[in-house]
């Protein structure tokens, strides 16, 4: 039988174009004896030995792909047993792809031959393999069309049956919105405009009832010749919506004819050719928000031509983009001509002032930080004209605008040139400060004289001149404060109010200041409730200040008998001075003005106090100096204790 597979008769059979293998009858394993190369270009084997292996080591059933190994078994025991012809019907049998990479779907009908020399038993099996997969593709490509076709017609059927309903419902609903609209709409249908709906809003507009509903336009409404309503119907020629915002319309309305706006839209209709059959038009009612605009816009025009009269710019700080804008005048302002963009860091922090520019970033640092501060913006300071080289005053005002998280997104505000102000506050603190010097000079030579008098008079026991000589002494003792208080404003507001530091002992300094006011004030219970050694880094002259300017205030707002106590106490590296009056106490609103310059207090039905309103403004300025703070803790009939706190340094031994 092996001599019959090397003929050249087999041979030439064997090898046609028809893919052909042959396998032992060796169930189960089919041991592959040959196969033409027909067949293993058919199955991706070109190449690969494959004879003497089983079918099932070549083709792993495994990978098939279904039950084609199965049924392949099946088939080629059966073609063994029957020593019959098996006709396998279409089965899968996947194989490797070309690539190797992976398994492609391959569909086979299969003729199985038994042959050999015995009568009961075949030697070998002769495989006729047909690769039928195409085939296989093309069926059931028609077949998938075919259901997707079925699918599409039943879906097509449900559309037209559903559309038709829901064009039935539409046109009901149609006529419903139409007639209960709060808006005015119209449904024109045809050439001749038909008024085909109309509900009650449109009615009103068009001054007309309802016995215009199947008319024509041109019979409804005779007299129409506006421009405006000409575009709104030329929709029909067109075929193009046509759109008209604030629409004017005269309208005879209440008894007379009124100026009315309106939004309106005309929308064309058209029929499954593309024609124009209706028109809906809907026209919005919106006379009162133009009219509020108008006004807003008025109000607008009138706050801009007062913001232009008073010389104000305008600057917005947009911070969640990072950019600013400035008007015309606030670039004045900084001493910019051009309209190009401006920013924070290169406009605005460097047209400050050098000796201003740490001390507004600090401002504006905790500006936007919720937690130190509430948004609002209040200072002064000098801009360095970018372009002139032009020093001016500036006076600010603004809010910042938190978002969410408290995150600082807008800014917004107006500037105000001082620079006169500024300029006739300095010709008047310059006045102030020399006639201060000018008269402290020959205050303290009468001071000698007075005392020396009344020491003279002591002696000589007339107890009327010794009194008149102390009051004197106490008049000019008050008058050498007020002195002292207009030369160190003047230094302050020309930045020449320096300090001279040194570790001082706080409270011989504060008994001096004590017995000094009891000199001039004998009528009050001045007391110093402390005895500790506390030492603290100061000028010891300014707080001096500060201390008798706490004491004269709470002797002004105190009634005589009445007692004034000083405390002092440290709290970690702070010292803290406090001075508790019993007076009529301070209301908020006067709380938060209470250390401005030239503020006082004063109230219909109480007392007046003498005094310009410098001495507390002084105070604070001092302590801020001294990098400490000043505050007032006070409610209004339970008296005030100012406090102001100072570095702290070692105690004495």
């Amino acid at each position: 039988m092996q001599e019959l597979f090397h003929d050249p008769l087999f041979q030439a059979l064997f090898n046609a174009p028809v893919p052909r293998i042959i396998v032992r009858a060796d169930a189960p394993l089919f041991t592959i004896v040959i196969s033409n190369d027909a067949h293993k270009f058919a199955t991706n084997l070109i190449g690969k030995e494959i004879d003497g292996k089983s079918v099932w080591e070549i083709f792993d059933p495994d990978q098939a792909g279904g039950d084609g190994g199965l049924l392949l078994s099946d088939a080629l025991t059966q073609a063994q047993l029957t020593y019959k012809t098996v006709l396998m019907p279409p089965f899968r049998y996947d194989m490797s792809s070309p690539d190797n990479i992976g398994m492609v779907e391959k569909w086979w009908q299969l003729e199985i031959m038994p042959i050999g020399e015995s009568k009961d038993h075949p030697s070998f099996l002769l495989t006729t393999t047909h690769d039928i997969t195409d085939q296989v593709f093309r069926e059931r490509h028609i077949e998938d069309g075919n259901k997707k076709l079925e699918e599409l017609n039943a879906l097509l059927e449900e559309r037209v049956a559903a559309r038709t309903r829901e064009l039935t419902l539409s046109e009901k609903k149609l006529r419903t919105l139409v007639d209960q609209s709060p808006v005015a709409i119209a449904l024109l249908t045809g050439k001749d405009r038909v008024f085909d709906s109309v509900n009650k809003e449109m009615l009103k507009i068009l001054g007309k009832d309802d016995d215009i509903i199947g008319k024509p336009l041109s019979v409804a409404l005779p007299r129409l010749k506006q421009r405006t309503y000409a575009d709104i119907l030329n929709v029909f020629d067109t075929g193009t919506p046509y759109g008209g915002k604030e629409t004017e319309l005269k309208l005879f309305t209440d008894g007379s004819w009124q100026t009315c706006y309106f939004n309106i839209i005309s929308y064309p209709i058209k029929t499954s050719k593309y024609e124009v059959e209706s028109i809906i038009v809907v026209a919005n009612d919106i006379t009162d928000q133009v009219k509020a605009r108008k006004e807003l816009e008025r109000i607008f025009e009138q706050a801009n031509l007062s913001k232009q009269a008073a010389q104000l710019g305008t600057f917005d700080m947009d911070l969640l983009n990072g950019t600013m804008e400035w008007d015309p005048r606030c670039r004045e302002l900084f001493g910019i001509s051009h309209g190009e963009e401006v920013s924070y860091e290169n406009d605005f922090l460097t047209g400050l002032h050098p000796e201003d520019r740490e001390r507004i970033f600090g401002i504006i640092t905790k500006l936007f930080d919720r937690s130190q501060s509430d948004g609002i913006y209040d200072v002064e300071y000098r801009t360095v004209g970018a372009e002139d080289n032009k020093v001016r005053w500036v006076r600010a005002k603004g809010k910042v605008y938190f978002g969410e998280n408290d995150k600082p997104v807008r800014f917004i505000g107006s500037v105000l040139d001082i620079s006169d102000k500024k300029q006739e506050e300095q010709l008047r603190n310059d006045f102030i400060g020399m006639a201060s010097h000018e008269l402290k000079t020959p205050l303290t030579t009468l001071q000698a004289y007075i005392q020396l008098l009344s020491k003279k008079k002591k002696d000589t026991g007339d107890r009327l001149e010794v009194m008149a000589l102390k009051q004197a002494e106490k008049q000019i003792l008050k008058m050498g404060n007020m002195i002292s208080g207009f030369l160190n404003l003047s230094r302050l507001e020309s930045g020449k109010l320096y300090l001279n530091h040194s570790v001082a002992e706080i409270r011989p300094l504060i008994l001096e200041v004590i017995d000094e006011m009891r000199l001039i004030h004998p009528d009050f219970d001045i007391q110093l409730l402390n005895d500790e050694k506390v030492q603290a880094d100061m000028d010891s002259e300014k707080i001096s200040h500060v201390v008798s300017n706490l004491l004269s205030n709470a002797v002004k707002f105190s009634d005589k008998g009445k007692a004034i106590q000083v405390t002092y106490f440290t709290d970690g590296e702070i010292l803290r001075v406090s001075v508790q009056d019993e007076g009529p106490g301070i209301s908020k609103k006067d709380a938060e003005h209470i250390f401005s310059r030239y503020y006082r207090v004063e109230e219909p039905g109480k007392k007046y106090v003498s005094g310009f309103g410098i001495g507390l403004y002084l105070s604070y300025e001092i302590i801020q100096l001294h990098h400490g703070r000043l505050w007032v803790e006070s409610e209004p009939g339970r008296g005030s204790a100012f406090i102001f706190e100072l570095p702290l340094v070692n105690p004495l031994p």
